[in-house]
């Protein structure tokens, strides 16, 4: 969103291509990690599984199970 005049206006396609592109031409090995990261954050967040490619790393991780132990663990450290 955009003000415009004292009102909110909805930032175009164009607009905010405009001013990734001006931050591009900046940096663009930044630029390019940054919309790298947020893509993958993006695409990710809804996922509850995680499978990781490398050596010594436990190639599935039970992101479901993690986040209720860890819940289980703040609520028993709460009472």
């Amino acid at each position: 969103m955009t003000a415009i005049g004292g009102c909110i206006v909805p930032e175009t396609d164009a607009t905010a291509f405009d001013k990734v592109y001006e931050q591009y031409k900046l940096a663009p090995e930044v630029t390019r990690r940054r919309m790298y990261y947020e893509t993958m954050e993006r695409v990710l967040s809804a996922n509850e599984k995680v499978i990781v490619a490398a050596p010594g790393v436990t190639s599935y991780l039970p992101l479901p199970e993690l986040k209720r132990k860890a819940g289980a663990a703040a609520e028993g450290g709460n009472q």
